[in-house]
């Protein structure tokens, strides 16, 4: 339950903090594969969006399809804690909720 509630405080602060700027959408395939939200700005998807409550999240197969059908530039997994985001694959970073809205402004 933990999980769902931190899912929710990380869509609802990525829309809140981005705003008007950018559209925001939940993203899930017919055979089940999800992303909690992405974001897209002039047509382009900027970046798939996971909320995790674990300090070292593992790739996904959801995250790897969802960026690849929108192209998304990055995918984030993104955690309570974080001091610095780092990558665990190709186009692929953990953060924290606290740097996700400042790194899609910097894209």
């Amino acid at each position: 339950m933990l999980g769902n509630l931190w899912e929710g405080y990380v869509i609802e602060k990525v829309i809140n903090t981005l705003k008007d700027d950018y559209q925001f959408f939940f993203y899930r395939t017919a055979d089940g594969a999800e992303c909690d939200l992405v974001v897209f700005k002039d047509n382009q998807c900027l970046a798939a969006i996971d909320g995790k409550f674990t300090p070292a999240p593992k790739k996904t197969k959801s995250m790897a399809i969802t960026m690849q059908d929108l192209k998304a530039r990055n995918g984030f997994y993104v955690v309570p804690e974080c001091p610095e985001t780092y990558s665990i694959g190709r186009n692929q970073y953990v953060t924290s909720a606290w740097q996700i809205s400042e790194i899609i402004r910097s894209m």
